[in-house]
């Protein structure tokens, strides 16, 4: 799945992305904004697209001035399917943030980074994890493993994409910064908080 795009897991075609265009912003545009919005494809695509889902109900179209303007008709009864596709990126981190609390151990923080936080994630990309073990917990404690164990296999489940966690303890994260270790300045710099202080890595952050 690439979660830039969580229209391609259902229709590989210029229609999914413009329905992600108009479910992500409650306003009308022309063919031309959209197809300047969406970034890709002809404009003819794009405006093929437009007239097949205004045809099906999914768009609603009113003219201003000489220009007809389009946006998603939100009493459709396919719009919620719509809106929970568009949204896919925000569930899958809200599931990530609830899996989480319900550890054994939480985590003293974790995020989501690489190409899923990025947005530019291939079909085959990996859903990376960056995660702490609290004070206290070892690399091999059951309930602990258990639990990242669950969180990795649910993540796939829900994405299709193989997971890879990348596990710290907070010992090691207090003797690092993020100049010593490259990867912590990746996660500080593009990753989603998912669990713990928001800052906990900018006090590490290279002076």
């Amino acid at each position: 799945m690439r979660l830039q795009q969580p229209f391609s897991s259902v229709t590989p075609t210029v229609d999914g992305s413009v329905l992600l265009v108009l479910a992500r912003a409650e306003a009308a545009f022309s063919v031309p904004e959209i197809h300047q919005l969406i970034g890709e494809y002809s404009e003819a695509g794009v405006r093929k697209a437009v007239y097949r889902l205004a045809g099906e109900g999914l768009l609603s179209d009113r003219r201003v001035g000489r220009t007809h303007v389009y946006e998603l008709n939100r009493s459709h009864l396919a719009v919620d399917g719509v809106l929970a596709i568009a949204r896919s990126f925000e569930t899958l981190v809200d599931r990530l943030r609830a899996r989480l609390g319900e550890f054994a151990h939480p985590p003293a923080y974790a995020a989501l980074f690489g190409s899923a936080a990025r947005q530019d994630m291939r079909t085959d990309s990996d859903i990376d994890l960056f995660l702490v073990r609290p004070r206290g917990v070892a690399h091999e404690d059951e309930r602990w493993s258990a639990d990242v164990a669950r969180l990795s296999a649910d993540a796939t489940a829900w994405t299709g994409n193989d997971v890879r966690v990348l596990a710290f303890d907070e010992e090691e994260i207090d003797s690092r910064t993020t100049r010593s270790e490259p990867v912590l300045a990746e996660v500080a710099r593009d990753g989603v908080p998912l669990y713990g202080e928001t800052s906990y890595l900018r006090s590490r952050s290279a002076a």
